[in-house]
C-alpha cells in the first residue's frame, strides 16, 4: 500500500472525503507561500474540490487573504467564512502577573473558511511551479 494511498484510507477513517483539502495558515509564513502551496496542492490532486482552510489568532488575515488572492486568481470561489471568538481554558491563561499586557485577552479569534475549487481549464500546473526563474545575468 502506497503512502498516498495510506493517507486517503486515514482521511476516510477520520470522515473526511478525498476530494476535500486542508489548510492551516500560520502567522509566521508569508501569504504567498500558501498561495502557492494550495495551487501546488490542487495540481497534483485534480479530483479535490474543496480546500477548508483555518487559522488562529493573527493567522486569520493570512487566511481571508489567501481565500481572497486564490478567488482572484480565478483558481477557486469563496464558498463560506465563518470567524469566532473562542475563550481560552483556565488552563491556557497566562496569570496576570506573569504576563500583564495578555492578561485580559482570555480568548483567541478563529477563522475558518471553505473555497471552491473553479477548475478553469486557464491555469495549469505549470503556472504552479514556484521556483525562481534562474536567467545568467552576466550573459552576453
Amino acid at each position: 500500500m502506497s503512502s498516498a494511498d495510506k493517507r486517503t484510507d486515514m482521511q476516510e477513517d477520520a470522515g473526511v472525503p478525498s476530494n476535500v483539502g486542508r489548510i492551516q495558515v500560520s502567522a509566521s509564513r508569508l501569504r504567498r507561500f500558501y498561495v502557492f502551496a494550495a495551487r501546488r496542492l490542487l495540481a497534483a490532486n485534480p479530483q479535490m474540490t474543496k480546500v477548508h482552510i483555518t487559522a488562529l489568532g493573527s493567522a486569520v488575515t493570512h487566511a481571508i487573504g489567501i481565500a481572497h488572492e486564490l478567488q482572484d486568481m480565478k483558481v477557486s470561489t469563496i464558498s463560506d467564512v465563518q470567524t469566532f471568538y473562542q475563550p481560552l481554558k483556565p488552563s491556557e491563561i497566562d496569570s496576570p502577573s506573569s504576563n500583564p499586557e495578555h492578561a485580559s485577552n482570555n480568548g483567541r479569534s478563529i477563522a475558518r473558511i471553505l473555497i471552491v475549487v473553479d477548475r478553469n481549464p486557464a491555469w495549469t500546473a505549470e503556472e504552479t511551479d514556484i521556483r525562481p526563474n534562474r536567467r545568467n545575468s552576466k550573459s552576453n
